[in-house]
């Protein structure tokens, strides 16, 4: 009995090794933020997106993502989810830009329309949270990041013609 419980900590000691592995002890956390967004197809129940979440890396090693998934938040309220199993290799310090797609619903899309309508905004804040998989054995690396979307000067042309 003492052999197998024994053993049974050693099994687990040593997946846990393993699935620490993908990053060295010392390495630093890599920030992941918004680099662009683009409409790719739009319905009345649903709005796909195509976004490319930069993706810096201030390690002294290549770091290899194998995937995301994510959920982005504008103004405090949800807005897109999304998936992506594009792999990328980011450059010991550097960055890199790995293209996902995004699913909105038409409601979460309507109400930032009408936040846009009311007010003055001139930028959207946005929270980007998620799971990078990242190495050989797609370690889950978590992230969670906040910033800010300027509207486009389309959008800003359009607000000083309508006034």
């Amino acid at each position: 009995m003492r052999l197998i419980s024994k053993l049974a900590v050693s099994l687990l000691l040593g997946t846990t090794l393993v699935a620490c592995s993908a990053l060295p002890m010392n390495a630093e956390q890599p920030k992941i933020s918004v680099a662009d967004i683009n409409l790719a197809g739009a319905g009345i129940l649903e709005q796909r997106f195509s976004l490319g979440l930069r993706i810096q890396n201030p390690n002294d090693f290549e770091l290899a993502v194998n995937a995301v998934n994510f959920d982005l938040e504008l103004n405090g309220k949800p807005f897109i989810t999304g998936l992506s199993g594009k792999a990328i290799v980011v450059p010991r310090f550097g960055s890199g830009v790995m293209q996902v797609e995004g699913i909105s619903n038409g409601f979460a899309l309507l109400n930032q329309a009408l936040d846009v309508a009311k007010g003055e905004k001139k930028t959207f804040s946005y929270r980007l949270k998620g799971t990078a998989r990242i190495g050989d054995s797609y370690s889950r690396l978590p992230f969670d990041q906040n910033g800010e979307i300027a509207l486009p000067k389309v959008f800003a042309a359009a607000d000083k013609a309508a006034s």
